[in-house]
């Protein structure tokens, strides 16, 4: 029989598990007087013996009642010995694990709470099973399952007194990659600068705001490049040179949008894959990419080298540039990145002029 009093919060995100399990000790700090510990012991180890070591210490911090007799919980934080190492699948871990699935079986103690959390976590192991039966379980999935970084997303906009609309939420997820920690930071950066309770975060406001995190994308430059708006690229280009000096990752940029440009606009132009008002068809895509993906020797990583890799929104919101232009011009682009990128390299103290002149050329 499951205590209410004992949980297990897990997943592979090591943010929204602790996340996770702060709400849970701020509801348990209602019930508990206010003059209720929290014990913690640190279950993050790297070897057989410190799984033991950490096992052994908590349970003898649920066996221990405090001083004088108030009730306290006790936090196994960070478990690491529960996914799919070497250390995790070690005869002694087993047997640590089995200790810590009869103290959780037995545990009945009205003055002691329990908090268990572990990540990375392997689901399809036996303890994990026999957990989830006598402790109070949550299974966090990952920010980048879209449907969890949009409950993310719209938790802290409430919690921040704001509101989001569906494409600046999308691009925000797109522009800091699907990351849980950075989501939270850029939904309390962007609140914080608006300022008003109940003012909105436009997608706007996310693309001039948002910096990329993780594949050095200059989101701004590319994307108002490939809304072929000229005002909004020279601005762009502005502020980036403003704090910057270096051009060849903005070209880098370019062309890896311009790359993905010619791979949608080819698939469009076949009717390989569909276009509707909402963004790409799921099922044509998911054909497509079972005929096609093979060629373009890309699996699994994130690559502008195939598009059968990226996020379907994401690719969306390319059609629509893709939808606009031609693939000769798409191809003439390409060129011109190269040419701009070989003018750096023979201009080096006027790289922004050279991208403000490729800019023109291109867009004018």
């Amino acid at each position: 029989m499951t205590s209410k009093k004992v949980y297990f919060v897990c997943g592979n995100d090591d943010f929204l598990v602790n996340r996770k399990a702060q709400a849970i000790i701020q509801d348990c700090q209602r019930e508990l007087s206010p003059e209720a510990l929290i014990e913690i012991v640190e279950g993050s180890v790297n070897n057989v013996s410190e799984v033991e070591a950490a096992v052994r210490k908590f349970k003898e911090a649920t066996q221990m009642l405090s001083l004088f007799g108030e009730k306290k919980l006790v936090w196994l934080r960070k478990v690491s010995f529960m996914g799919e190492g070497a250390t995790s699948r070690a005869e002694g871990t087993r047997e640590a694990l089995n200790d810590l699935q009869a103290l959780l079986e037995q545990a009945s103690s009205n003055d002691i709470w329990i908090l268990i959390t572990a990540s990375p976590i392997d689901r399809r192991l036996q303890h994990f099973k026999s957990f989830e039966k006598v402790t109070n379980t949550t299974f966090i999935e990952e920010s980048k399952s879209s449907a969890t970084a949009d409950l993310l997303i719209c938790e802290e906009c409430k919690e921040w007194g704001v509101s989001i609309t569906n494409d600046a939420s999308k691009a925000l997820i797109a522009k800091v990659n699907g990351n849980s920690r950075m989501l939270v930071q850029e939904i309390q950066k962007l609140a914080t600068y608006l300022g008003v309770p109940g003012s909105v975060i436009n997608e706007q406001l996310v693309i001039e705001h948002v910096q990329q995190y993780g594949e050095g994308d200059f989101f701004e430059i590319a994307e108002a490049f490939f809304s072929f708006n000229l005002k909004w690229t020279l601005e762009a280009i502005d502020r980036y040179f403003y704090t910057n000096s270096d051009a060849r990752a903005v070209i880098t940029s370019l062309q890896n949008r311009n790359r993905l440009l010619i791979q949608l606009k080819t698939l469009i132009d076949a009717k390989a894959i569909k276009v509707t008002p909402s963004g790409i068809d799921k099922k044509s895509f998911e054909l497509a990419a079972s005929e096609f993906s093979q060629g373009s020797g890309v699996k699994d990583a994130k690559s502008s080298y195939s598009v059968f890799t990226q996020n379907l929104w994401y690719l969306g919101r390319l059609a629509q540039s893709a939808q606009k232009t031609t693939l000769k011009k798409l191809i003439d682009f390409q060129q011109a990145f190269i040419k701009a990128f070989e003018r750096i390299l023979e201009q080096p103290n006027k790289q922004s002029v050279v991208i403000q002149e490729l800019a023109l050329e291109c867009l004018v």
